[in-house]
């Protein structure tokens, strides 16, 4: 009964250990299950999560949410309509993985997850690094990327 966040340099397998430690114990791997509870609570689509994650404070997104309040956003767009900055992604984000961490049984991957559950009990912490042509390497077995984009992405 316990909790177990993967965090990991690109490439390095944290997604393949995740899910394979989950089979392996019978726990359920979190991933793509968290972004979709992000996006559910957010009222956002998952794409749109998924694009946040990628360039979260970018200038821009920190340019827009210093100038412009969520709540103002809110009003304009109506409570159906959802929005998400930085600060929002954070706290939902935060959120999202006490309630996966509080079902137990289960292996989560990064977004910090780590550092959420620093002091959360029966959490136990996996840091994957590898050299960096090794994480090329995993990449283009894993994913059938050429060598020129595997350098790319772990890059």
């Amino acid at each position: 009964m316990a909790v177990i966040t993967i965090s990991r340099q690109f490439g390095a397998g944290g997604r393949t250990l995740g899910d394979r430690v989950a089979k392996q114990l019978g726990y359920s791997f979190e991933d793509d299950a968290i972004i979709s509870e992000i996006a559910n609570k957010a009222k956002v689509s998952p794409r749109t999560v998924e694009g946040h994650e990628r360039v979260i404070g970018s200038l821009i997104s920190r340019m827009i949410t210093s100038t412009i309040s969520r709540s103002y956003i809110e009003r304009l767009a109506g409570e159906n309509i959802g929005y998400i900055d930085d600060k929002s992604y954070v706290e939902t984000l935060r959120e999202v993985i006490k309630e996966f961490a509080r079902r137990d049984n289960v292996v989560l991957l990064g977004r910090g997850s780590q550092y959420i559950l620093k002091d959360f009990e029966n959490a136990y912490h996996v840091l994957l690094v590898g050299e960096k042509n090794d994480r090329v390497e995993f990449m283009m077995k894993n994913y059938g990327l050429s060598e020129k984009r595997a350098k790319k992405e772990v890059e």
